[in-house]
């Protein structure tokens, strides 16, 4: 550091928003450097042998003898600080974003005075410890500026640094130069190898393989299986040929010639499935008017050829699940149950989440008869049973009425404590909270909040909903755990301010207020 004396570094760090400002609104600027802009655009080569200063109005750059680039400033500047000199600046997406200057301590006040007499007083003075590598324990006096997005902060470093300060900041934008070029290096390597690992797959004859099958050319594929191709070979994540003919074509004779070529019956692509599940799952002709048809002749082959139809997925999933989930698919359910697959344990919930209305159901006689009260106590990731979907909907009132006669638990509690009751409050199932009423369910519930059913629905301003629960004891003079009523929840809420006052007067005489 120069004079070897002790220095401060000024540091002007920029947020994202202000490097992504507005083009309206002009950056701000320090020392004649606009943050925010591209430094290429703002400087130009300096003239003149003066290695220190330039006679310019603007800051101009100069070549090192190392053939690095330096930032020149106005001789102008020399009455804030003639010490002053830019250390480094830094840019980020082509725009400045980082600044730190330096100079002698004894001219702090005159930089100081510059930024107050430009951007009047810092937001903050803090006084705080730092602790230097190179000199140990010290304290300091911090003054930020908050400046059009920027963050402008004047530091102090310890005067017992003796000007190794300059040094270890210039191995550390050293070491940190490398340290990102070198993540740079490792990323384009990453990059590369996937590169590479792709060409060498399209390479492969399996790849053209499966290009054929994409174009559904018949003759090209023809050729292709005559020169008997390796067809274990997956050209793109783990898909193989037949995963791509079962999604694509779903064409029986084209998969028999595949399978009696070689390719394998239960290879798995980068999701774990088989290529049974991807067709359940995924294929392009699944909701055509004959895809129920196509997919059981796709399921009879490949198990008459060995596949397994009950292995999962990486997501757990059978191919049944994927069956279930896709009411255009129950033949296929229907056709697999027939078969001796049975259903997975989540069955019923699979069946709903997808769907599934009460008329759906209602024809697929196999498939429900096969449900066990081991479907209705099974419970979703978020704690949910069948009877928690079945209340959501007036579409599955039936499929409601007939878990409960099969004995689901109607009590039952998902993760944010909801039971099936207060989870028809919460969408507004009125019918489904009267079928549940009348079989006993607790209209009184409270969530794990300490929400009531009034807490879950006054948000929503419905006001036959909120009349239903009122007349049936609700009180809503109950407080949630924050301390809300359910009045208070209501008058929050946006659908209240668009009601009607007829409909507003209502609700808040109902909640126990008025308006």
């Amino acid at each position: 550091m120069r004079g070897g004396k002790a220095a401060w570094c000024f540091l002007i760090g920029v947020s994202s928003l202000c490097a992504q400002a507005d083009r309206g609104v002009e950056a701000p600027t320090f020392f004649g450097i606009r943050l925010g802009e591209p430094i290429e655009q703002q400087l130009v080569k300096c003239n003149g042998a003066d290695l220190r200063w330039t006679d310019a109005a603007q800051p101009c750059w100069r070549e090192t003898s190392g053939g690095e680039r330096t930032v020149v400033l106005p001789r102008s500047l020399q009455s804030v600080s003639p010490s002053l000199a830019l250390h480094h600046l830094t840019e980020a997406q082509g725009r400045v974003v980082e600044m730190a200057f330096e100079f002698r301590p004894e001219d702090a006040a005159r930089v100081r005075q510059h930024l107050e007499a430009a951007y009047r007083q810092p937001a903050e003075a803090e006084e705080y410890e730092r602790h230097s590598r190179v000199g140990g324990m010290s304290r300091h006096r911090a003054l930020t500026w908050k400046i059009a997005g920027a963050t402008v902060i004047l530091l102090p470093l310890a005067p017992s640094d003796q000007g190794s300060v300059r040094v270890f900041l210039d191995r550390w934008a050293a070491a940190e130069s490398a340290r990102k070029r070198e993540e740079a290096e490792r990323a384009q390597a990453a990059v590369d190898a996937k590169i590479e690992a792709l060409r060498r797959e399209a390479a492969t004859p399996a790849a053209a393989v499966n290009e054929a099958l994409l174009r559904r050319d018949s003759a090209g594929l023809k050729a292709l299986l005559a020169r008997r191709p390796d067809l274990s070979v997956a050209p793109w994540k783990g898909t193989t040929v037949l995963h791509t003919a079962v999604v694509t074509w779903g064409d029986i004779d084209v998969l028999r010639r595949l399978l009696d070529a070689g390719a394998p019956v239960d290879a798995r692509d980068g999701a774990g499935r088989t290529p049974l599940a991807d067709a359940l799952a995924s294929a392009h002709y699944r909701r055509e008017s004959d895809a129920a048809a196509r997919l059981i002749a796709v399921f009879d082959l490949l198990v008459a050829r060995g596949a397994q139809a009950q292995s999962r997925d990486d997501a757990g999933q059978t191919p049944m699940t994927h069956a279930l989930g896709n009411p255009h698919l129950f033949p296929v359910a229907e056709h697999m149950l027939r078969k001796g697959v049975p259903l997975p344990a989540d069955a019923l919930l699979v069946l709903l989440a997808g769907g599934a209305t009460d008329e759906d159901l209602r024809h697929q006689t196999r498939l429900m008869d096969s449900v066990t009260k081991a479907h209705t106590a099974a419970r979703a990731a978020d704690g949910r049973t069948a009877l928690h979907l079945a209340a959501q909907s007036v579409n599955t009132l039936d499929t409601l009425g007939g878990l409960i006669e099969f004995g689901a638990a109607i009590e039952a509690r998902s993760q944010s404590g909801l039971t099936p009751f207060l989870e028809a409050c919460f969408y507004g199932n009125v019918a489904a909270m009267e079928l549940l009423a009348r079989h006993g369910a607790n209209a009184q519930a409270k969530d794990d909040e300490g929400g009531t059913a009034l807490h879950l629905v006054a948000p929503f301003a419905r006001v036959a909903q909120i009349r239903w629960l009122v007349t049936h004891g609700v009180d809503p003079n109950v407080r949630d755990r924050e301390g809300h009523r359910p009045l208070d929840l209501a008058i929050k809420s946006d659908r209240f301010a668009q009601r009607p006052q007829a409909e507003q007067r209502e609700i808040a005489a109902l909640l126990g207020g008025s308006r």
